[in-house]
């Protein structure tokens, strides 16, 4: 192999490698609610996709209150525990 066929042979590889490079950006995840794909869900984009999906907004704030501790009565599992213990003298 001579060296002008490597030389060429390199050229040929980084051009494709660059070619390559530029459609991965169309691989990228976005967020489902982000609209314009900037990478940052804004207040208006976010309430313009629960107002298309509201159930995926009370499983969004459900799961949000799993998160917590709480329930949706304020009390902690530990709190909820105590009230529920009979306790009799």
């Amino acid at each position: 192999m001579s060296i002008s066929s490597v030389g060429s042979s390199v050229s040929t590889l980084i051009s494709s490698l660059s070619s390559n490079s530029s459609s991965s950006d169309d691989n990228k995840v976005y967020d489902k609610m982000d609209e314009n794909k900037d990478g940052t869900v804004s207040a208006s984009e976010k309430a313009k996709y629960y107002v298309s999906h509201p159930a995926e907004k009370i499983q969004d704030e459900q799961a949000a209150a799993n998160k917590s501790g709480y329930d949706k009565n304020g009390a902690t599992e530990e709190t909820a525990t105590a009230a529920t213990v009979n306790v009799s003298a």
